[in-house]
């Protein structure tokens, strides 16, 4: 959860993730969690604490919902950034979503549509394959690893995409407990083509 000054902590959506699954029974459906993050973690900071033990910590919520659901729960971990970004925690949850018996993957990909849209159709595909797979009593394979999302950028030559102008940008100010509006942010992804960032400002 990204906070108005600034830092991304994985734990609470993390954690707000797992509480949510937990609500109710999900049966012999195929589940998933799509963790999204443009940043390092900052939890370290705010609980006083290393960033290896910070990372531990991660490693043990998603390991606890990864035993409890198995085989039917896919855990998406996608890193935003570019290739100098390592984005090691997501790689090391996925991993560990993987050895307790979910399915784990982790993709970086860079800020444009294409490479966003690649993302989530990755999880799209692979909870359908989860659906099938557990329909049909076999397993599945437990870890992806996929950073190749910019080459994939013409990879629907035949799609018209259609863009909705940003008006806002909201960002979750904890001391007040509310969204409230982040001017200063770009109304835009950085790495946008300039044809596309001008139809979305």
């Amino acid at each position: 959860m990204d906070e108005v000054m600034g830092g991304s902590n994985y734990l609470p959506a993390l954690q707000k993730a797992r509480e949510l699954l937990e609500l109710g029974s999900h049966g012999a459906c195929a589940i998933s969690m799509f963790f999204f993050s443009d940043g390092r973690s900052t939890d370290h900071k705010k609980l006083g604490i290393t960033a290896e033990e910070s990372y531990k910590r991660m490693n043990e919520v998603i390991t606890s919902m990864a035993s409890h659901f198995g085989e039917s729960l896919t855990v998406s971990m996608v890193g935003l950034g570019d290739v100098h970004d390592q984005f090691l925690p997501l790689k090391e949850m996925a991993n560990a979503a993987s050895a307790a018996g979910a399915k784990g993957s982790f993709e970086r990909c860079e800020k444009t549509v294409h490479s966003i849209s690649s993302a989530i159709s990755s999880m799209v595909t692979s909870t359908t394959e989860t659906r099938v797979t557990l329909q049909e009593g076999g397993r599945r394979n437990g870890y992806t690893e996929r950073s190749d999302l910019t080459s994939e950028k013409n990879s629907f030559p035949k799609r018209k995409w259609k863009y909705f102008k940003i008006f806002d940008h909201l960002i979750y100010d904890p001391r007040v407990r509310r969204f409230i509006s982040a001017p200063t942010l770009h109304l835009a992804a950085v790495h946008s083509s300039p044809e596309e960032a001008s139809q979305r400002m």
